[in-house]
């Protein structure tokens, strides 16, 4: 079962993975027959909505009906528990803010992250500490897998069609994580951006790579984001070109000495605007043309931010025990959408 079409296999699973070989279905890794029955479970009480549309997926402009958005999702090995998050992941993939159609199309190897939010975390058996970005976590996995699956099937960003990827980016298969809300100092991401604590939310962002930083020598709040926006001034990402809202994520125990430094999430954000410049003296003359183009606000400066303004920084507490980072950045024409989560 597609969507609303209807295909007869043999019994053996093997069956059911040949024929979705066969018509490109997949993300190359096995998938689970999507069954009427499967479907009927992961729609759940929302059975009778399944003609709804979340929003038409580009760059195929097809319709995100819920029943459609459910086969991906059984495809995905997703709990049916998680499937309302799935539609409020494909949801906030659809504003147009989002810039999905140029995600799904571009030459960048972007991936669209999702962060989950609030009280349901838990209970969603989504992990946001040790190797939360990483396997062995099902919930994380294969709701990040559904939301490609729904991007690449109804969507039709194929990897050999629509998808124009140079390189790839292993992310595309799935990349999902709960924030580590109890080991951070600072407001959780949902309630920074607007929505009650007792909200389960999913919030995606378009990323461009993953950049791993290890600061295990500073102690002081200055010294580690100090190191931290030295390792964020990369000249050749996207957020350099178009500014936009680059990620950085932190792991409990910086946060801790952070946050125990007096410092708040703003003031973090305010420190890597000012020390996260980028040295375009090596940078050949007509691309620093093409870049004053581009955000000629900065034009007559050497040392470029990587975004616009502290506020566009976006600031997560991810992870577990260990003195890393990762800096995340992202799409640059994008903007991260967040959803509250209906169960």
């Amino acid at each position: 079962m597609i969507g609303a079409e209807m295909v007869g296999v043999g019994d053996a699973w093997e069956d059911f993975q040949a024929l979705a070989d066969d018509r490109g279905w997949g993300d190359g890794l096995p998938l689970v027959p999507p069954t009427r029955e499967r479907v009927e479970t992961m729609l759940g009480v929302e059975s009778d909505t399944r003609n709804e549309s979340l929003g038409r997926v580009p760059p195929s402009w097809r319709e995100a009906t819920r029943e459609a958005v459910a086969v991906n999702a059984v495809m995905a090995g997703c709990s049916p528990d998680v499937f309302p998050v799935v539609c409020a992941a494909v949801s906030a993939t659809l504003e147009p803010s989002f810039n999905l159609y140029g995600i799904q199309a571009t030459t960048n190897p972007v991936a669209p992250l999702i962060v989950v939010n609030g009280p349901r975390r838990d209970w969603l058996r989504l992990n946001g500490g040790t190797n939360a970005f990483g396997p062995g976590w099902q919930s994380n996995a294969t709701l990040g897998r559904a939301l490609r699956l729904v991007h690449s099937n109804i969507g039709d960003a194929k990897p050999w069609g629509n998808d124009r990827a140079t390189h790839g980016f292993p992310a595309k298969f799935t990349f999902c994580a709960a924030e580590n809300e109890e080991m951070s100092p600072w407001e959780p991401l949902h309630v920074e951006r607007g929505f009650a604590p007792t909200d389960t939310v999913v919030t995606v962002m378009g990323i461009q790579a993953f950049h791993n930083v290890v600061e295990f020598i500073a102690t002081e709040p200055d010294e580690i984001l100090a190191s931290l926006a030295a390792n964020m001034a990369v000249p050749g990402t996207n957020n350099v070109s178009y500014g936009g809202e680059p990620v950085l994520v932190i792991a409990p125990e910086h946060a801790r000495l952070i946050g125990d430094g007096g410092l708040t999430k703003s003031d973090v954000k305010r420190r890597l605007f000012e020390w996260a410049r980028c040295d375009l003296s090596g940078v050949p003359e007509p691309t620093r043309d093409m870049l004053r183009s581009r955000r000629p606000r900065w034009a007559d400066l050497a040392n470029w931010p990587i975004c616009d303004r502290a506020e566009d920084l976006m600031v997560l507490v991810v992870g577990g025990t260990g003195t890393h980072a990762v800096f995340l950045p992202t799409f640059g024409p994008t903007t991260a959408v967040s959803r509250v989560v209906s169960f």
